[in-house]
């Protein structure tokens, strides 16, 4: 059972697709993956012969460049979504145990790996190098799995819960006043490029 908000409605749906055609399913799939992507590049444009973000010039950039600087942007959202980064009800919503996995396997594996054959150890690179790992090796996420455990178990046997609870609950109340105040979608990603908004030179 899903539950759909329509908005204009003032309604919550709840929807069970369970019994849908599988080329019904594909269909919605593929438009949401599609729209989502999409969005994600909503406010990047070329103005008057520069790149913008939400209209925002960036400097040293070329309207050539605009097309490697939306797909990078796209690819960013793709790399989340892989690490289970994702956002739901305005709060970003991470898997702990997937994300540590992926950093169990480039300190473990990755790290190594490149090295050895003489790769630049670049983040990028050897985190999409993880995330691919731990899809194959479900040992990563056992580890993830048996760190957390222990780690909670521990707090237990301190009389953490409490503090843990409650460290939880402020970390939640921060990413809703960042949610609130400024939505990754729609933000500016200058570093996501090494990019920087053009200074305004109206002042």
């Amino acid at each position: 059972m899903r539950k759909i908000n329509i908005a204009k409605a003032n309604t919550e749906l709840e929807l069970d697709d369970s019994a849908w055609p599988a080329n019904s399913k594909e269909y919605v799939y593929n438009y949401g993956l599609t729209q989502m992507l999409n969005d994600t590049i909503a406010g990047y444009a070329v103005i008057g012969g520069q790149v913008c973000i939400n209209k925002k010039p960036l400097k040293d950039t070329s309207p050539s460049a605009f097309e490697a600087i939306c797909l990078a942007r796209v690819q960013k959202k793709i790399d989340a979504l892989e690490s289970g980064d994702v956002r739901a009800a305005g709060t970003r919503v991470a898997d702990p145990i997937k994300a540590d996995a992926i950093e169990l396997a480039i300190e473990m594996t990755v790290r190594g790996a490149f090295k050895k054959a003489k790769k630049p150890l670049d983040a990028k690179a050897m985190r999409a190098a993880a995330i691919e790992l731990v899809g194959r090796n479900p040992a990563y996420l056992h580890l993830a799995q048996k760190r957390a455990d222990e780690a909670a178990a521990f707090a237990a046997d301190l009389g953490l819960e409490d503090e843990m609870a409650a460290l939880e609950d402020k970390t939640e109340d921060e990413d809703k006043t960042e949610d609130e105040t400024v939505d990754d979608e729609d933000k500016t990603e200058d570093e996501m490029a090494g990019l920087e908004p053009a200074e305004d030179e109206t002042e």
